[in-house]
């Protein structure tokens, strides 16, 4: 599956189609989870919807130069800032408590120090990774597709347990999982409302195992039913184009 993602997102003419593509559905989808969807034709969500839009086109803008160690702790504010139009700018300073939830967010004065944290393991577990990568000679097997779903799991929860903004921390968290995905050539995950109640379980009990399954399911899904299909598309049309008449 992966050697088939690489090849297919070199392909200047699908990334750009399919990267609008999934930032719309993203988009939709990240409202419709956190409750903010409404009417397109109104003001309020057409701005709801632009923020969203805006924090996406940054995340892809970016390099993984951009959120290393403490640049980490700029890149997730200013996808914070994006995603709220500039409300929030920072970090919280004030005790959290999310609705439904008995688990415990980290206090204000934790969160520099547990991002870093957080990045720092994402990306120790990541180069390990790929150093197995290459010693399998860049051949992914179940093994190794397993683990990457669990570093990612691991990493999209604990974030989401942080829960470091006022407002967004979900839909900031999935960008960030969405990039993260996408850097390590798998097809990025779209959780909607159907899929809300199992989602927020993982999430709820820390279940790092669950949600890898979870999201490679959708990974899976995405790829075979989203993405080859709209490679496929585009190299007809590019090979019709390039028959010589």
């Amino acid at each position: 599956m992966s050697h088939s993602i690489e090849k297919i997102i070199q392909n200047k003419e699908f990334t750009n189609h399919y990267r609008e593509l999934l930032t719309y559905r993203l988009t939709f989808a990240s409202l419709e989870l956190e409750g903010e969807d409404g009417p397109l034709n109104t003001a309020s969500q057409a701005l709801k919807i632009d923020a969203q839009l805006n924090a996406m086109n940054y995340v892809f803008s970016c390099n993984q130069r951009d959120y290393h160690h403490i640049a980490f702790l700029r890149y997730a504010c200013q996808i914070e800032k994006l995603l709220t139009d500039g409300e929030y700018t920072n970090f919280r300073k004030m005790h959290a408590e999310v609705n439904g939830s008995s688990r415990k967010r980290s206090e204000p004065y934790m969160i520099n120090s547990d991002l870093l944290n957080l990045q720092d393991d994402y990306e120790y577990n990541i180069a390990n990774f790929k150093k197995k990568l290459i010693d399998n000679n860049n051949e992914y097997n179940e093994e190794l597709d397993d683990e990457l779903f669990r570093i990612i799991a691991l990493y999209h929860i604990r974030f989401l347990l942080i829960h470091p903004f006022g407002d967004g921390n979900g839909r900031c968290a999935r960008i960030i999982m969405t990039k993260a995905l996408y850097d390590n050539n798998k097809a990025p995950c779209i959780i909607t409302e159907e899929t809300k109640r199992q989602y927020c379980d993982y999430i709820e009990n820390n279940d790092v195992e669950g949600m890898a399954k979870f999201l490679k399911k959708l990974s899976n899904y995405e790829y075979n039913n989203i993405m080859l299909p709209i490679y496929e598309k585009i190299n007809i049309i590019e090979s019709k184009n390039n028959v010589k008449l």
